[in-house]
């Protein structure tokens, strides 16, 4: 009897513990445009955003994503202006931006500062 149980509980994990596989959402139509606005020019730091975007991962999920890097855009102003989706930014460009209370910041993406301090020796 306890060989059964351990078999129909083996069997029952197995079969309802399964990963849910990602559904493409965006089947129903046409894919949904974001614009998304990197605050620089095209560098290593956003090299998670091209790859994900070569291996198809945004396209898995219905959404056509296009990657906009200049350095001398204020992103963030794009996005109050309804020509952009997403920005990254620095904390201290958003505390800033004369329009803070329309935005929200969704993700840190450092945990410590990337900032730092230099001087010459002397």
């Amino acid at each position: 009897m306890r060989i059964v149980v351990l078999l129909f509980g083996f069997i029952f994990y197995t079969v309802f513990s399964q990963p849910l596989k990602a559904q493409n959402i965006g089947n129903i139509g046409e894919p949904e445009a974001i614009t998304i606005y990197l605050g620089w020019s095209h560098q290593f730091q956003f090299a998670g955003y091209y790859v994900a975007k070569e291996k198809g991962f945004y396209d898995d999920l219905g959404i056509d994503v296009t990657l906009n890097a200049d350095k001398f855009q204020d992103q963030l102003s794009k996005i109050t202006d309804s020509e952009a989706s997403y920005a990254v930014s620095t904390a201290g460009t958003l505390l800033s931006h004369p329009k803070i209370n329309q935005l929200t910041a969704l993700a840190v993406l450092f945990q410590q500062s990337p900032v730092a301090l230099v001087t010459l020796k002397s």
